[in-house]
């Protein structure tokens, strides 16, 4: 076993998206029975994943998992500047918390509910379309957000080369960037 899923019975909103952290300022957690049907398209379930030699959301590299009664212990390294060792156990029918995620739109710390630990891709998938039936959409799957990032950043990186390109082309021939080697070399030509 290289890897677990942790299941809970709540979903989140993120909330204040901070583009050079690459996450939620804060994530407003609600159990998922509490969310009126009409606003769940609005939450994401809260799931964990932890895969030895794996970075998770939080920068922190697992370097084990160990079976314990009724759940797994996870350690690994975070890295925060200096590494620094951690370990979380994640039990069945326990809560947690993380330090982001809030009890709702209030101050205090959420504290969902681990309703299952799945070691098995067949049962994970069998979680997610039971997930897809109760929220009534088509949940992302990492990859797929993965790739959907990808595509994007390829496209917007070609639409910017390609403005910087007719931005150089279009400028008169005194102020286009010359090649300092070919103009030297010319130069020193001129002398041989």
């Amino acid at each position: 076993m290289d890897f677990i899923f942790v299941a809970t019975d709540s979903a989140y909103q993120g909330i204040d998206w901070d583009d050079s952290k690459k996450a939620y300022a804060r994530m407003n957690c609600v159990k998922v029975d509490a969310i009126p049907a009409d606003e769940l398209k609005s939450y994401t379930p809260l799931t964990l994943f932890f895969m030895i030699g794996e970075k998770d959301e939080q920068s922190r590299l697992c370097k084990g998992l160990e079976k314990i009664e009724n759940g797994y212990r996870v350690t690994g390294i975070l890295s925060k500047g200096r590494p620094f060792p951690f370990k979380n156990d994640f039990i069945v029918d326990e809560t947690f918390s993380f330090p982001s995620l809030f009890d709702g739109t209030s101050n205090s710390v959420a504290k969902p509910l681990i309703t299952d630990i799945y070691t098995d891709y067949d049962e994970i998938i069998s979680y997610v379309q039971e997930l897809e039936t109760r929220m009534g959409r088509k949940l992302k799957m990492a990859e797929e957000t993965k790739m959907a990032e990808q595509e994007r950043y390829d496209a917007e990186s070609y639409e910017t080369a390609m403005e910087d390109l007719a931005k150089e082309i279009s400028k008169p021939s005194w102020m286009k960037k010359y090649r300092a080697e070919a103009f030297h070399s010319r130069r020193f030509d001129q002398y041989i």
